[in-house]
C-alpha cells in the first residue's frame, strides 16, 4: 500500500482513512528540528446541514513531537 503525502504550506501533509478512523499527519522541518502533529478523527459523518446545529469535529488522538538533530 502506498500513502499519498502532499507539500503545502512548508509542510509535508498525509490523510488517509483505516477501521474508521482518519489519520491526518504533518511534518515540518525547521532549522535542525523535525516538528510531527497526528490527529485521529472518526470517519463518519457527526454533522449534517439543514438540521439547524453546529457540531465542530471530534479529534480523538493529538500528539505531537519535535525532533532534534544531534552530532
Amino acid at each position: 500500500m502506498v500513502l499519498d503525502q502532499f507539500w503545502l504550506s512548508a509542510k509535508f501533509c498525509s490523510a488517509f482513512t483505516v477501521k474508521g478512523n482518519t489519520i491526518v499527519s504533518n511534518y515540518q522541518l525547521e532549522n535542525d528540528r523535525l516538528s510531527f502533529d497526528f490527529y485521529s478523527i472518526g470517519a463518519n459523518p457527526i454533522s449534517s446541514t439543514g438540521d439547524g446545529t453546529e457540531e465542530s469535529p471530534q479529534i480523538d488522538t493529538c500528539q505531537k513531537a519535535v525532533l532534534l538533530r544531534t552530532k
